[in-house]
């Protein structure tokens, strides 16, 4: 009999929990879209509601843009062709680009052009040698 009484006394205890827990979600819930819906309401008022990249002019460029994909690739190609004998290491390479790219996008430039068989590392490691166009 004690253990049916408490059986019954812990059900009742989850039902209220239940209760408890889908009465305050709803409450949190209709907070949120109250609070969406007055936000939607202001931000059409004051004109914010575009994305910034509609409103900016697409002239203005900010500082710390990113460069369009591919295009460390080419600058590296024209370093290494401006080098003496087509070939330098990573600091030669940057300098001839004016310090313009980091060492870590440089060597993932180099490894891009490695793996299409445009550029070539030497033996010892250290020189990259421009072979050429691999098509």
């Amino acid at each position: 009999m004690p253990r049916t009484a408490l059986t019954q006394l812990q059900e009742q205890i989850d039902i209220i929990r239940q209760e408890a827990y889908g009465e305050g979600y709803a409450a949190a819930m209709k907070a949120v879209i109250d609070f969406a819906k007055s936000n939607q309401t202001s931000a059409a008022a004051s004109g914010a509601s575009k994305p910034r990249a509609v409103r900016a002019s697409k002239s203005a460029k900010a500082p710390g843009a990113r460069a369009p994909r591919g295009q460390n690739v080419d600058a590296v190609v024209q370093a290494l062709k401006s080098l003496p004998q087509q070939a330098g290491r990573g600091a030669d390479i940057r300098k001839a680009m004016g310090s313009s790219i980091s060492y870590t996008s440089l060597r993932h430039a180099l490894g891009q052009l490695q793996a299409r068989g445009q550029v070539s590392l030497n033996e010892d490691g250290k020189v990259w040698s421009y072979v050429g166009s691999s098509v």
